[in-house]
């Protein structure tokens, strides 16, 4: 259910129809599945929210990451330290998404095949 803001207007007020409306399906039982669909997608979502200190999520891999400072939830990434050899060196850093960001605390991290 991607609408931008004039779709939105337009289904509101009955001018235009979403592509995936059902067959004698009603505006509100149309809102009612969308919604119920969203629901489902955010619960699933909160199994997969694992706390940093029992486990990292893997090295370069874009994961969501909550920051106990007040930013929220940021798109970031554990980025490794190398040697001149290209040999990891056991340390590492985040690294967001969002530039400038200081004295982050992240406390959580959930995995998104969206980012």
């Amino acid at each position: 259910m991607r609408m931008n803001v004039f779709e939105m207007e337009g289904f509101l007020r009955g001018k235009c129809v979403p592509r995936d409306l059902k067959v004698n399906e009603t505006d509100a039982e149309y809102l009612v599945r969308k919604f119920d669909a969203l629901e489902a997608k955010c619960a699933a979502l909160e199994n997969k929210v694992i706390p940093v200190s029992t486990e990292l999520p893997p090295a370069n891999e874009s994961v969501l990451l909550f920051d106990a400072n007040g930013e929220g939830w940021l798109i970031g990434w554990r980025s490794l330290w190398y040697t001149w050899g290209q040999k990891e060196t056991g340390d590492w850093q985040w690294t967001f998404q969002v530039g400038d960001l200081e004295n982050v605390n992240i406390r959580h991290s959930a995995a998104n095949s969206r980012i």
